[in-house]
């Protein structure tokens, strides 16, 4: 099973799991604004794999993460034992490790572990992304800007938290 086919699981499983679906960012974003509660989302955008959405408003803030399952990477995890040893905590470690670097940007940065071979010790992860943002701010340009910057940056990204695994496995 190829990366394409553990990413097209994923969007099975959220699709199972109730996940609203879009096509259009407004509509995603007008979603958020109008729920009382957590919207969990698939954003579907042409020719594309989605971008698998968690977002919720808390007091005057939205709070937003984005899975953006165009960036999903094989990482090869012989000399980085933390992608293995906290593979299923590897999203919580590698969020505090993206706050760390690019807190000051309020945005975290983040891989998603979505399958480890431990015997060829390879793990598949994908990119995602954490901010938030206050009420009067977030809007369809902050989401669409927030996904740019991703896919922008996302080598970079990938780097400096695998690096930041490397250098102090006990994060």
């Amino acid at each position: 099973m190829g990366i394409g086919d553990k990413v097209t699981e994923l969007v099975r499983k959220a699709r199972d799991a109730g996940f609203l679906e879009f096509y259009e960012v407004n509509e995603l974003v007008r979603s958020i604004i109008e729920s009382s509660s957590e919207v969990n989302a698939i954003l579907y955008r042409p020719g594309e794999m989605p971008i698998l959405v968690n977002a919720a408003k808390e007091d005057d803030y939205v709070s937003i993460a984005l899975l953006d399952l165009n960036l999903a990477e094989e990482v090869g995890a012989k000399d980085v034992p933390q992608l293995i040893n906290g593979f299923r905590d590897l999203e919580d470690i590698t969020t505090r490790i993206g706050f760390e670097l690019y807190g000051s940007r309020s945005i975290a940065p983040f891989l998603y572990p979505l399958y480890l071979d431990e015997t060829s010790k390879v793990a598949l992860v994908v990119l995602g992304i954490k901010s938030a943002v206050s009420n009067q701010l977030f809007n369809e340009n902050f989401v669409e800007e927030l996904i740019e910057d991703l896919r922008f940056n996302s080598d970079a990204y990938i780097f400096r938290i695998i690096d930041a695994l490397r250098v102090s496995p006990n994060k």
